[in-house]
């Protein structure tokens, strides 16, 4: 926590929108604080990630991982998981599973009330036809155009791999787990891919 005193605001609360990992450190502090256990013993028990063979990363790797591809990470390789701080990313990046295990996780998700990951106030004042705009509570909202199918997606890398969630308005959920990086940082070229085939499944 003693690190948040060196960081300053980029711009007002208030005056727009920016997607930010230290929120979500902050988060699991408030969290933590909250339940008074560690961060991430309150996350496994209360999602149950054990049982769905979720875990947090640590250093090094665990032996039913698959072999990451770095050809597209400018920075670092394989050894990258000594130079980071899991414990203290463990609120916005480092768990390891499979795209099963993800979504079953993420169902149970869309049922809490009277807010959850779909709650958005965002897309009232924002353009949801441009991707990765409309930042809601913990998911961004895209629709190709007017009338389009509307989804709430969620992209995300680590070094040699990337995954995106997507949750689309009739309440399925879609998790894509790639152990490699996009030649460039965005993701969302083959998320597009999923968002057309989603689109032409349910007839819009």
């Amino acid at each position: 926590m003693a690190k948040f005193r060196e960081v300053s605001l980029d711009f007002e609360p208030g005056q727009r929108q920016s997607y930010s990992n230290l929120g979500y450190c902050l988060l699991g502090a408030v969290l933590a604080q909250t339940h008074e256990r560690p961060y991430k013993e309150y996350l496994l028990q209360n999602y149950d990630l054990h049982s769905r063979g979720i875990k947090f990363i640590a250093s090094g790797y665990y032996p039913d991982e698959v072999e990451y591809d770095f050809r597209n990470s400018p920075i670092y390789g394989k050894g990258y998981t000594s130079q980071f701080d899991f414990n203290a990313l463990a609120s916005s990046a480092g768990l390891t599973g499979s795209a099963v295990a993800l979504a079953s996780a993420v169902l149970p998700m869309l049922d809490q009330v009277p807010m959850n990951i779909l709650s958005d106030t965002s897309s009232r004042t924002c353009d949801m036809e441009t991707a990765i705009r409309c930042y809601g509570f913990g998911l961004y909202t895209y629709r190709s155009t007017a009338g389009g199918l509307k989804v709430f997606v969620q992209p995300g890398r680590l070094y040699g791999m990337s995954g995106t969630l997507l949750i689309d308005e009739y309440g399925g959920v879609t998790v894509r787990l790639g152990n490699g990086e996009p030649e460039r940082l965005s993701t969302f070229g083959m998320d597009k891919v999923l968002y057309q085939k989603l689109s032409a499944y349910y007839g819009k």
